[in-house]
């Protein structure tokens, strides 16, 4: 692993897409954060157009208190099919927040610049093939950069996955043996008022399962032939390793997986008071 040199990064946290709709909460909660911080935070907001960049800047300035005394703001210039400018712009950075969906569409480069470069990546996709995608082609050299590639940090997950942990803690808390504590399953009720943004909108508009993958098997003895249980919109395993996710004899697995995964989608008599999705 390649060890990058902090001391010539000039910005600890880099937004892309910092106009978009998400990406001014992101921007808000990290100045308010930031007064917390024993040093100042410099923050980067990047994005393809200058102007907007710095209108926003600006903004941002006038409004939070903590943007004037504890953080120093920059742009940075970049659109999602300038490989080289993403590469500068990973570069410079410990770590890139990117909000600038549909990923599919503008996010491949600016995973494929912080696997090269080392730096880390997070972003608030729900794009769940997408990112099965990235782990595949870049792993690797994420791996050998020392990037951390960690997708899916968006309403779509967290909530789900701070409410696992915090039932394994209540657990470990109530248990003599908390070597043996387990969570089988678990279900998170979402409520939302409004409609969508743009940008989550244009996703799932342009979201397009493959269903012949989804009905018909792809590997191992039974290529071709029907699954068992189809999947309902991808592959189950499509984030776990890829030496997992590829395994010949992972199929029995991938079916059990789909099967809760039907079981848990189709309408219970709780989604209907609480107009809830599970």
């Amino acid at each position: 692993m390649t060890e990058r040199n902090q001391s010539t990064l000039k910005s600890d946290i880099t937004i892309f897409g910092a106009t978009g709709f998400v990406a001014k909460y992101v921007s808000q909660y990290l100045l308010a954060a930031s007064i917390d911080l024993p040093r100042s935070l410099k923050l980067t907001l990047a994005g393809r157009n200058s102007s907007k960049l710095k209108s926003l800047m600006e903004t941002l300035l006038q409004q939070s208190a903590a943007a004037r005394t504890n953080c120093e703001m920059d742009i940075f210039v970049a659109d999602c099919n300038d490989n080289e400018a993403l590469i500068q712009m990973a570069s410079r950075t410990s770590v890139v927040i990117n909000c600038a969906g549909p990923f599919e569409v503008f996010g491949s480069g600016v995973v494929a610049a912080c696997a090269l470069t080392g730096a880390d990546y997070v972003d608030i996709t729900g794009e769940v093939e997408w990112a099965g995608s990235m782990r595949v082609v870049h792993g690797g050299k994420a791996a050998s950069s020392g990037s951390r590639i960690i997708s899916l940090c968006g309403f779509d997950s967290v909530p789900s996955d701070l409410s696992i942990l915090a039932a394994v803690q209540a657990l470990k808390e109530a248990s003599q043996d908390k070597s043996k504590v387990a969570i089988k399953s678990g279900c998170t009720w979402h409520s939302a008022f409004g409609a969508m943004n743009g940008g989550t909108l244009h996703t799932a508009l342009d979201m397009q399962p493959d269903m012949k993958h989804c009905i018909f098997e792809s590997e191992g003895e039974r290529k071709g032939k029907i699954r068992k249980v189809p999947f309902m919109f991808y592959d189950p395993l499509v984030l776990a390793h890829p030496m997992d996710r590829f395994h010949p004899n992972s199929a029995e697995r991938k079916g059990q997986l789909a099967l809760t995964e039907w079981m848990n989608q189709l309408p219970s008599f709780d989604s209907f008071l609480k107009s809830g999705v599970s």
